[in-house]
């Protein structure tokens, strides 16, 4: 067997173990949702699920951060790419000290602004981003390298830690003050798991930067877009409506979302084989079919199950509590079926180069949370509004993916 076969081979192994742990991680991660559900009243988990929303918000400079590292990794030069990381790494540190620094100075005027019953969500928050931006350079770092069991392992750490110290601490009475320093502690945990190896950073030519802030500028403006569309629900719904209501609404949006979650890693792992494929002037297009052929299958399998079944979902899920509010679980899956396969299809584009199309999809980001903040009579009005915007991305999406002209690299 040649070099370039077990190279291959290695590469495919890794792969599987990185779908593999992602799929696991994303279940565990449900898992603690599901305890904080049954563990906390409505009104608590609300104040869990509002950290977690707005961690996932502004996880699109994380997400951004990797997908730029993974990019600008794979088109480096051997030996290059681990001085871009460092580079990189330390400035992500300090963005995130200084904007965990202004989210813990409003955390008073946040309380106010989302019902919270006092401060700890905002300053769980506020000492996340430092570790949550370096781990996103460091997965972009693995990521790049095609080093899917190491990328996998953050995603392992992260999940382990926030399952079990957020179940004790839960269970042992430490209520939502436990289920956020669980949650600080997994992007710790998270971030270490995939640390940059030290080492002098030195200084990264104009080329490079240049290089990074091409790839950058797009993926974060993609990851905007996703996160508004994937997220604002759960924060609107905080401020507009009573905790309880809004507690159950979001967890909810916990089953879901499990459709994004479980097709996540699929974009994830075929994301730099397209901008590999693409740099070398290869075809992505039946890599794209079938990333969208699992995305779609699975999207539909999911709302044939929410929708013939979902009291009984609820109930065994969440508990009796949320029971009222299951006749959003097959429309809200449907949004989010929709919008995993729209997502797909954009990821590609980024990958190789259309990078119009990731400011569309912040433009179109935008629109959605603007839609929702001034359109929410109810929550039934605010599951269909997502399932009619999404479904709108869905056909730009795919009018893309059919343009011959949009599928070259």
């Amino acid at each position: 067997m040649t070099a370039l076969a077990v190279t291959r081979r290695q590469s495919r192994s890794g792969a599987v173990a990185f779908l593999a742990g992602s799929v696991a991680v994303h279940g565990g991660n449900y898992l603690f949702n599901l305890v904080a559900v049954r563990t906390l009243d409505p009104a608590q988990y609300a104040d869990v699920a509002l950290a977690v929303s707005l961690l996932l918000l502004t996880g699109f400079v994380t997400v951004g951060l990797q997908m730029a590292t993974a990019r600008s990794v794979a088109a480096s030069p051997s030996g290059h790419g681990l001085a871009v990381a460092r580079w990189l790494h330390q400035r992500a540190f300090r963005f995130g000290l200084a904007l965990g620094a202004l989210v813990i100075m409003a955390a008073p005027t946040l309380a106010g602004l989302f019902n919270t019953s006092g401060f700890l969500p905002f300053l769980a928050v506020g000492a996340s981003l430092p570790w949550a931006l370096t781990a996103g350079v460091g997965r972009g770092l693995q990521q790049g390298l095609t080093r899917f069991g190491r990328l996998a392992l953050s995603f392992q750490a992260e999940m382990l830690v926030r399952l079990l110290l957020g179940a004790g601490l839960m269970a042992g009475g430490y209520g939502v003050g436990g289920g956020l320093g669980a949650l600080t502690a997994s992007v710790i945990a998270a971030a270490l798991a995939v640390r940059v190896p030290p080492g002098p950073i030195g200084s990264v030519d104009t080329a490079t930067r240049n290089r990074l802030v091409a790839a950058l500028s797009p993926s974060i403006a993609l990851l905007v877009g996703e996160a508004l569309v994937n997220h604002v629900d759960t924060v609107v719904a905080k401020h507009a409506f009573d905790p309880v209501t809004a507690g159950q609404f979001a967890a909810i949006a916990i089953i879901g979302r499990a459709v994004f979650f479980v097709t996540w890693p699929i974009s994830m792992l075929v994301y730099p084989l397209a901008a590999s494929r693409a740099a070398h002037g290869e075809s992505v297009t039946r890599l794209l079919m079938m990333a969208l052929g699992a995305v779609v299958s699975i999207g539909a399998f999911a709302v044939a199950v929410a929708a013939a079944a979902p009291e009984a979902i609820v109930e065994h899920a969440l508990g009796s509590a949320y029971v009222a509010q299951s006749s959003l679980l097959a429309p809200y899956v449907t949004a989010t079926a929709l919008f995993s396969a729209a997502t797909t299809i954009v990821a590609f584009a980024v990958a190789v180069g259309h990078n119009r199309v990731a400011f569309a999809a912040l433009a179109y980001g935008t629109l959605t949370t603007t839609v929702l903040i001034g359109f929410h009579p109810s929550l039934t009005a605010l599951v269909w509004a997502q399932v009619g915007m999404n479904a709108i991305a869905l056909v730009a999406a795919g009018a893309w993916a059919l343009c011959p002209g949009g599928r070259r690299s």
